[in-house]
């Protein structure tokens, strides 16, 4: 599995009163939704995009 990085400052989280690890959760669903939305991903990928490790 790919990773990505992105550095973003704390009060990105605490403005929306999450842990990280929900940050992360909220992100990958995001863009699952978002790719499968433009088909560029089909219904059987997104649980698939959504999972964590």
């Amino acid at each position: 599995m790919s990773s990505v990085t992105i550095n973003l400052p704390e009060s990105v989280f605490s403005a929306r009163r999450l842990t990280s690890e929900e940050f992360v959760r909220d992100m990958r669903q995001a863009a699952a939704i978002y790719w499968y939305q433009k088909q560029e991903i089909s219904i059987i990928i997104v649980p698939n995009a959504v999972a964590t490790t």
